[in-house]
Protein backbone atom coordinates (compact mmCIF):
# COMPACT_ATOMS: atom_id res chain seq x y z
CA UNK A 1 0.00 0.00 0.00
CA UNK A 2 1.37 3.38 -0.98
CA UNK A 3 1.41 5.70 2.02
CA UNK A 4 3.07 8.94 3.07
CA UNK A 5 5.30 6.87 5.37
CA UNK A 6 6.83 5.38 2.23
CA UNK A 7 7.55 8.89 0.97
CA UNK A 8 9.28 9.85 4.20
CA UNK A 9 11.36 6.68 4.30
CA UNK A 10 12.31 6.59 0.61
CA UNK A 11 12.08 10.13 -0.78
CA UNK A 12 14.28 9.33 -3.80
CA UNK A 13 11.87 6.62 -4.98
CA UNK A 14 8.75 8.66 -4.24
CA UNK A 15 7.99 9.35 -7.89
CA UNK A 16 8.13 5.69 -8.91
CA UNK A 17 6.14 4.41 -5.92
CA UNK A 18 3.40 7.00 -6.14
CA UNK A 19 3.22 7.19 -9.88
CA UNK A 20 1.11 10.17 -10.79
CA UNK A 21 -0.11 10.82 -7.29
CA UNK A 22 1.60 14.22 -7.08
CA UNK A 23 -0.92 15.59 -4.62
CA UNK A 24 0.13 13.03 -1.99
CA UNK A 25 3.81 13.83 -2.62
CA UNK A 26 3.22 17.55 -2.21
CA UNK A 27 1.21 16.92 0.94
CA UNK A 28 4.06 14.87 2.36
CA UNK A 29 6.52 17.66 1.64
CA UNK A 30 4.21 20.15 3.37
CA UNK A 31 4.10 17.97 6.47
CA UNK A 32 7.89 17.72 6.54
CA UNK A 33 8.26 21.48 6.11
CA UNK A 34 5.84 22.11 8.96
CA UNK A 35 7.76 19.76 11.21
CA UNK A 36 11.08 21.38 10.39
CA UNK A 37 9.87 24.98 10.75
CA UNK A 38 10.13 25.21 14.56
CA UNK A 39 13.67 23.79 14.47
CA UNK A 40 14.73 26.28 11.80
CA UNK A 41 13.23 29.13 13.78
CA UNK A 42 15.01 27.99 16.92
CA UNK A 43 18.30 27.58 15.09
CA UNK A 44 18.15 31.12 13.79
CA UNK A 45 16.90 32.66 17.04
CA UNK A 46 20.38 34.01 17.94
CA UNK A 47 21.73 35.48 14.73
CA UNK A 48 23.71 38.28 16.36
CA UNK A 49 26.92 37.19 18.04
CA UNK A 50 28.14 39.88 20.46
CA UNK A 51 31.60 41.34 20.13
CA UNK A 52 34.14 41.34 22.93
CA UNK A 53 33.38 45.01 23.56
CA UNK A 54 29.65 44.29 23.86
CA UNK A 55 30.27 41.46 26.31
CA UNK A 56 32.55 43.68 28.38
CA UNK A 57 29.81 46.31 28.45
CA UNK A 58 27.35 43.69 29.72
CA UNK A 59 29.74 42.85 32.56
CA UNK A 60 30.54 46.40 33.56
CA UNK A 61 26.89 47.51 33.50
CA UNK A 62 25.78 44.58 35.66
CA UNK A 63 25.16 44.62 39.41
CA UNK A 64 25.90 41.87 41.95
CA UNK A 65 22.21 40.91 42.02
CA UNK A 66 22.31 40.12 38.28
CA UNK A 67 24.49 37.08 38.90
CA UNK A 68 23.58 33.60 40.11
CA UNK A 69 26.42 32.15 42.21
CA UNK A 70 27.44 28.49 42.07
CA UNK A 71 30.03 27.60 44.69
CA UNK A 72 29.06 24.17 46.02
CA UNK A 73 30.69 21.19 44.33
CA UNK A 74 32.99 21.14 41.28
CA UNK A 75 33.03 24.08 38.87
CA UNK A 76 34.70 22.16 36.00
CA UNK A 77 37.10 25.07 35.49
CA UNK A 78 40.40 23.35 36.19
CA UNK A 79 44.12 23.92 35.72
CA UNK A 80 46.89 21.32 35.81
CA UNK A 81 50.56 21.81 36.60
CA UNK A 82 53.68 20.00 37.72
CA UNK A 83 55.94 20.33 40.73
CA UNK A 84 58.61 18.33 42.50
CA UNK A 85 57.60 16.43 45.59
CA UNK A 86 59.46 14.22 48.06
CA UNK A 87 62.58 12.68 46.59
CA UNK A 88 62.61 15.31 43.80
CA UNK A 89 60.01 13.29 41.92
CA UNK A 90 57.66 15.11 39.60
CA UNK A 91 53.99 15.10 40.53
CA UNK A 92 50.82 16.31 38.85
CA UNK A 93 48.89 19.10 40.58
CA UNK A 94 45.36 20.29 39.94
CA UNK A 95 43.39 23.28 41.15
CA UNK A 96 40.25 25.01 39.98
CA UNK A 97 38.05 28.04 40.30
CA UNK A 98 35.95 27.82 43.42
CA UNK A 99 32.97 29.82 42.12
CA UNK A 100 31.08 30.29 38.86
CA UNK A 101 28.79 33.27 38.30
CA UNK A 102 25.94 32.98 35.78
CA UNK A 103 24.52 36.18 34.30
CA UNK A 104 20.76 35.90 34.86
CA UNK A 105 19.65 37.94 31.78
CA UNK A 106 21.80 35.79 29.44
CA UNK A 107 23.23 32.51 30.71
CA UNK A 108 25.78 32.40 27.87
CA UNK A 109 27.78 34.85 29.97
CA UNK A 110 29.59 33.39 32.99
CA UNK A 111 32.51 34.39 35.20
CA UNK A 112 34.67 31.93 37.13
CA UNK A 113 36.98 32.99 39.95
CA UNK A 114 38.91 31.60 42.89
CA UNK A 115 41.92 30.13 41.11
CA UNK A 116 45.17 31.66 42.37
CA UNK A 117 47.39 33.53 39.96
CA UNK A 118 50.40 31.49 41.09
CA UNK A 119 50.84 28.17 42.84
CA UNK A 120 51.99 29.17 46.34
CA UNK A 121 53.13 25.61 47.15
CA UNK A 122 53.27 26.29 50.88
CA UNK A 123 54.84 29.73 50.51
CA UNK A 124 53.56 32.85 52.20
CA UNK A 125 51.30 35.17 50.24
CA UNK A 126 53.34 37.97 48.58
CA UNK A 127 53.54 41.56 49.77
CA UNK A 128 53.97 44.74 47.73
CA UNK A 129 55.05 48.27 48.49
CA UNK A 130 51.52 49.57 47.97
CA UNK A 131 50.00 46.87 50.19
CA UNK A 132 51.80 48.24 53.24
CA UNK A 133 48.95 50.76 53.68
CA UNK A 134 46.67 47.95 54.85
CA UNK A 135 46.64 46.38 58.29
CA UNK A 136 47.67 43.10 56.63
CA UNK A 137 50.20 43.60 53.83
CA UNK A 138 49.83 40.12 52.31
CA UNK A 139 48.08 39.95 48.94
CA UNK A 140 46.31 37.00 47.33
CA UNK A 141 46.01 37.36 43.55
CA UNK A 142 43.64 35.37 41.38
CA UNK A 143 41.98 35.10 37.96
CA UNK A 144 38.51 36.20 37.01
CA UNK A 145 37.88 34.27 33.79
CA UNK A 146 35.03 35.44 31.58
CA UNK A 147 33.27 32.87 29.38
CA UNK A 148 30.75 33.21 26.58
CA UNK A 149 28.91 30.06 25.58
CA UNK A 150 31.46 28.03 27.51
CA UNK A 151 34.48 29.53 25.71
CA UNK A 152 37.09 31.60 27.53
CA UNK A 153 37.05 35.07 25.99
CA UNK A 154 38.62 37.38 28.59
CA UNK A 155 40.60 37.38 31.83
CA UNK A 156 41.01 39.95 34.59
CA UNK A 157 43.48 39.60 37.47
CA UNK A 158 42.36 40.73 40.90
CA UNK A 159 43.86 40.95 44.38
CA UNK A 160 42.30 40.21 47.75
CA UNK A 161 43.79 42.60 50.31
CA UNK A 162 43.68 43.66 53.96
CA UNK A 163 43.28 40.21 55.47
CA UNK A 164 40.77 39.17 52.77
CA UNK A 165 38.48 42.15 53.41
CA UNK A 166 38.65 43.86 50.02
CA UNK A 167 39.01 43.12 46.30
CA UNK A 168 40.96 45.43 43.97
CA UNK A 169 42.31 45.00 40.42
CA UNK A 170 45.77 43.62 39.76
CA UNK A 171 47.27 45.08 36.61
CA UNK A 172 50.56 45.37 34.79
CA UNK A 173 53.74 47.34 35.17
CA UNK A 174 55.58 47.88 38.41
CA UNK A 175 53.74 46.10 41.23
CA UNK A 176 50.66 45.65 39.04
CA UNK A 177 49.48 49.26 39.32
CA UNK A 178 48.64 49.88 35.65
CA UNK A 179 44.99 48.91 35.19
CA UNK A 180 42.20 49.59 32.71
CA UNK A 181 38.79 50.97 33.60
CA UNK A 182 37.28 47.60 32.67
CA UNK A 183 39.56 45.82 35.14
CA UNK A 184 38.47 48.29 37.80
CA UNK A 185 34.80 47.60 37.05
CA UNK A 186 35.30 43.82 37.22
CA UNK A 187 37.10 44.13 40.58
CA UNK A 188 34.28 46.35 41.84
CA UNK A 189 31.73 43.72 40.78
CA UNK A 190 33.67 40.90 42.47
CA UNK A 191 34.03 42.95 45.64
CA UNK A 192 30.25 43.32 45.79
CA UNK A 193 29.54 39.68 44.98
CA UNK A 194 32.02 38.32 47.52
CA UNK A 195 30.36 40.42 50.21
CA UNK A 196 33.55 42.03 51.44
CA UNK A 197 33.65 44.62 54.20
CA UNK A 198 33.40 48.35 53.47
CA UNK A 199 32.90 49.81 50.03
CA UNK A 200 35.14 49.11 47.06
CA UNK A 201 36.46 52.68 46.96
CA UNK A 202 37.65 52.37 50.56
CA UNK A 203 40.34 49.95 49.36
CA UNK A 204 40.82 51.11 45.78
CA UNK A 205 41.49 54.77 46.66
CA UNK A 206 44.32 53.82 49.02
CA UNK A 207 46.44 52.34 46.22
CA UNK A 208 48.15 54.62 43.64
CA UNK A 209 46.70 52.96 40.54
CA UNK A 210 47.27 54.32 37.04
CA UNK A 211 43.93 53.84 35.29
CA UNK A 212 43.65 53.80 31.49
CA UNK A 213 40.77 53.06 29.15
Amino acid sequence: MRTLATVFAYPCAAGMLLGGDRHALLAGRSVLAARRAPRCALKGARQHMPTLREIRDMVRRSAPGDWYKIEEGPTYRNRFGYSKGPGQRWRLEEDSHSTVLVYRPDVDLTIAYGMLRYHLQGKDEPEYGWSQVFASASVRTGFADIFWGGSLIDRVDYAIVDDHQGVIPMGRGRDGLQVTSFEVDVARLLHGIMGKFNKFDFFFDRVPFEVTE
